[in-house]
């Protein structure tokens, strides 16, 4: 793995342990930026999730809070209108007898009638309203899973590219390396050559005057 992961000329350079110790630091740093990453996402993500469920749980106790209310009010215009309606029966039956006493009875089937429509009618508001909540916290859901799918995906293709990137970096620090001491040798054989002919030439002279 490490003889794909580096070039030669940076394992020549560095050593065989050197080179280990560099890959497994490069390594160690790529990891701990991705549980990093992926921890920060979690944290975040899971924090919009319970934000929006408390959104949610809050609006469905002020729909059904709003429906108790309408139910209460509508009991207590219903309690008024049949005491109304009683007391004017009676002053009506007592003075119109048999006939009054026919008519309280169908106005009274009137009002158990219009109540029960009006119970049936509340609980399918409410059985309406709970469906409509149920779909719309499912669809939520599903847009969630689907964003962090989608902010998952795009997490690993940034960390595919910066990797890409550091490899790139490391084959043109190994080129620009291999370029200088290219460019050391050939200025070290210039030198050693100008060394040693000076040295002959020195030795040419002294020779020459001891003749």
């Amino acid at each position: 793995m490490l003889d794909n992961a580096l070039p030669s000329s940076v394992r020549q350079r560095m050593g065989g342990e050197a080179s280990l110790d560099f890959w497994l630091w490069i390594d160690a740093c790529g990891e701990g930026w991705k549980a990093d990453v992926l921890e920060s996402c979690t944290l975040r993500f899971g924090a919009m999730l319970a934000e929006e469920l408390g959104k949610v749980r809050v609006e469905l106790h002020q729909e059904i809070g709003g429906v108790k209310q309408e139910i209460s009010e509508l009991r207590g215009d219903v309690k008024q209108a049949i005491a109304a309606q009683g007391a004017a029966l009676c002053h009506v039956i007592t003075s119109q007898g048999a006939a009054l006493r026919q008519e309280m009875t169908n106005q009274r089937v009137e009002l158990r009638e219009e109540m029960i429509n009006q119970r049936v009618e509340l609980r399918e508001a409410i059985a309406g309203q709970g469906v409509a909540l149920r779909q719309e916290m499912i669809n939520q859901r599903v847009e969630l899973r689907e964003e962090m799918i989608n902010q998952r995906a795009e997490l690993r293709e940034d960390m595919a590219g910066q990797g890409g990137a550091l490899r790139q970096e490391i084959a043109t620090l190994g080129a620009s390396l291999r370029r200088e001491m290219a460019a050391t040798r050939v200025d070290v054989v210039r030198w050693a050559f100008l060394f040693w002919l000076g040295q002959v030439a020195t030795m040419a002279g002294l020779l020459s005057l001891m003749r």
